[in-house]
Formats: C-alpha cells, structure tokens, sequence
C-alpha cells in the first residue's frame, strides 16, 4: 500500500469515526437521554420555578410543563389580569402547587430589588429559572431599540445577577436562557439578531463561571427555531412547531451537557447544516428567506 493510499485511508477512518460519535451522540441526546429536570425537584420545602414572559408562547408552554412536573411557580409578566387567569387555570388543573404573579414591565430599566420580587421569593425554594421574556421583530427608533435591549438583554442579566446567589444557595438550581437561531444574522432584524447572539455567549461564560466557582447551578441556552405563537403566527408542520410542545422538548434537554441547544431534532439538523456554509452562502440564504417572510407577513396585513 502507497503513502498516499495510507493517508486516504487514515483520513477517511478518522472521517467516518468523528460521524459516527456526532450521530451516536446525536441520537443519544435527543432520543435516548432522559432529562435531568428530576434533580432539580428537591429540598427541604417544595420547589418553586420562576418564568419569565409567562403570560403566552414558549414562555406560558413552560409553566404549564413545569406545573406538569409539580414545580410550583412564579409567573412574570406585564399584563396582570392575564397573569390572574392564568394563575387559576393552573391551580385549577395542578392543586398540589402554588402559583404567585410577580408583574413588572421588562422594558424598564428598574433594579429587580424595587420590585415586589425579594418578597415573592422570601422562603422558597427557587431552583429553575427560565429566562424566556423576549421581544422580537425590527427596531428601528430609539425606543424601539432601547426597549429590545432591555427586554432581551438587561432583564435577564439583572434578575440572574440578583438570583443567582439564592439560586446557588439552593442548588442543585438551573437556569435556562431562551436564545434564537436568528443570532445567526436575519436581515431586518439585526437588533434583535444581535440580542440572542448575545444570550448565547452570556450562557456560555455564565456557564463555566459558576463552574470555576464550584456552584451547582447548571446553565443551559435554547437555540429557539420556529415556533408558532401568538406573537409569531406560523403554520405548524415539519419545522414548525406549537409553544407548549416546544417547552416539552427543551426541558427535555436539561443536562444534555451542551450549553447551547436546539431543542428540536430537526432543527437541530437544519441549524447545523447552516453553520457548515461559507459566510456569503449562508448570508444569501438568509436574505431569501427573511424576503420571503416579509412578504408573506405583509400580505397577510392587507387582507386582515
């Protein structure tokens, strides 16, 4: 056998072997593992789970997963009443769980310790928090953009920052930060892109910080795709999915050890293959289809 023989096939080995690890673990995470949500469920009192952006989409599927795994909660949002209703609801369907509101705009720049929050968690035993409120779409003003940094950035490093040392008291805790797919540069919306690509770095260093510091609080970042909500209308199908079923797949991920995930299998695919193009391919890709979604999103304006 040739030198040259001997590379190709040492290269070929070495080839096959790296897929077959992706694929075994590919396979194992998202169709064998089961979630380490359990370890979380623990303490001298009941558990409790703070989420974010609870009163609709990814955010409300949460809650109602969590309340199925007999977490009780603490449920933000701005609206109230809306809160109010769903707060019932899920006493009604869970009564072996509390559920308190805790109301604040996340579009202010206020210090999470003005808030009612420090009375709300007095005593309980916090060990999830998902931070999930987010806001998307252009934004182009001041306002627009000054409040799309607050609500997808500062929000959730204060209230982290502030519940961390109680969440590390408690621990085993996790917090699981709601990132997108859109980090990876959608025309049109660059500020928005900008926020979640910021998420996904921020989980990632606040992972191997509490690491470094020998806390046990496992932090975890969603790469959200397509998700049909009522903010974001889209057919459900093949890529798309409905909210609470998306929950269900990322607390489905819990301890999967990768600190950034696409919950959903298939998107997970479509993502991977994403990042495998050169730059400008990928740039062109995502002009085509962000054209395409203005397009269908204006038309569906006029005739509303």
């Amino acid at each position: 056998m040739s030198l040259q023989t001997q590379i190709l096939t040492a290269i070929g080995v070495v080839t096959l072997t790296y897929f077959a690890i992706k694929s075994i673990s590919f396979i194992y995470t998202f169709f064998i593992r089961a979630s380490s949500l359990p370890r979380y469920h623990h303490g001298p009192s009941h558990p409790w789970a703070l989420i974010t952006g609870a009163s609709d989409g990814i955010g409300l599927g949460f809650a109602q997963e969590l309340a199925q795994h007999h977490f009780s909660l603490i449920l933000h949002g701005r609206n109230a009443s809306k809160l109010g209703r769903i707060q019932s609801d899920l006493v009604k369907l869970h009564p072996s769980i509390s559920v308190e509101t805790w109301v604040v705009d996340a579009t202010t720049s206020v210090a999470i310790e003005e808030t009612d929050l420090p009375q709300i968690i007095e005593g309980r035993n916090l060990t999830v928090l998902v931070n999930n409120v987010g806001k998307g779409g252009a934004a182009t003003t001041p306002k627009e953009i000054d409040d799309m940094i607050n609500i997808n950035l500062r929000f959730a490093v204060h209230l982290t920052s502030y519940l961390l040392p109680k969440l590390a008291s408690n621990g085993p805790s996790v917090v699981l930060n709601v990132g997108s797919s859109a980090e990876m540069g959608s025309p049109w919306l660059s500020v928005y892109s900008g926020s979640k690509g910021f998420i996904t770095s921020w989980s990632k260093s606040l992972a191997a910080e509490v690491k470094a510091e020998g806390l046990d609080v496992e932090v975890l970042c969603f790469k959200v795709s397509e998700v049909n909500t009522a903010g974001s209308p889209a057919k459900e199908g093949l890529t798309v999915v409905a909210a609470r079923p998306y929950a269900k797949m990322a607390l489905g991920r819990v301890g999967c050890g990768i600190r950034c995930v696409s919950p959903y299998w298939l998107a997970a695919i479509l993502r991977g293959f994403a990042e495998s193009l050169p730059d400008w391919m990928l740039e062109r890709m995502m002009i085509q289809v962000m054209t395409k979604r203005r397009k269908t999103r204006k038309d569906r304006l006029k005739h509303a």
